[in-house]
C-alpha cells in the first residue's frame, strides 16, 4: 500500500500523453522518453543537442512497438558482441554472453506476444435492474 505521500506525489504528476523519440547528436542512437520526462540519451546518458524524430500518442500499440524496435537492436548489439569474441576467449566468457543471448532472446518473444487490447474502462452509467413487461 503506497504512503500518503507517495500518493499525493503521483496524484500530482501529469500522466504522459505521448512518447517522445529524440536522435542524440552525440552518438546518433535514438532514443524514446515520455512527454512528462526531461530528455537524456539512454545511450551516452548525456543531456545534449538532440532532434525529435517523432511524437506518438500513447497507446499500447505505440509502447509494443517500440519494445519490439529496442529488443530487436539489443538482440543485434548481442550478435555482434558475440560475432567479433575474441578467439581466445575463455569458455565461461562465451557461456556468459550465450546465457545474456538466451534471455534477451526470451524477452524478445515475450514482447511480440503482448496483447495489445485495451481493458475497458468501468461505466460510470447506472444499469438499471428493473424488469421490464
Amino acid at each position: 500500500m503506497k504512503k500518503s505521500s507517495e500518493a499525493s506525489k503521483d496524484a500530482a504528476r501529469p500522466k504522459p500523453k505521448y512518447l517522445m523519440t529524440y536522435l542524440c547528436h552525440v552518438c546518433r542512437v535514438d532514443f524514446a522518453v515520455a512527454d512528462t520526462q526531461d530528455p537524456v540519451c539512454f545511450y551516452c546518458e548525456k543531456k545534449t543537442e538532440y532532434s525529435l524524430i517523432k511524437k506518438q500518442k500513447l497507446s499500447p500499440k505505440v509502447m509494443a512497438d517500440r519494445l519490439k524496435y529496442v529488443t530487436d537492436r539489443m538482440m543485434q548489439a548481442l550478435q555482434g558482441a558475440y560475432s567479433k569474441m575474441p578467439k581466445d576467449s575463455t569458455d565461461e566468457t562465451e557461456g556468459k554472453l550465450l546465457n545474456i543471448m538466451s534471455k534477451a532472446k526470451k524477452l524478445k518473444e515475450d514482447v511480440v506476444a503482448l496483447p495489445l487490447t485495451l481493458t475497458p474502462k468501468r461505466s460510470k452509467k447506472r444499469v438499471s435492474t428493473k424488469k421490464v413487461k
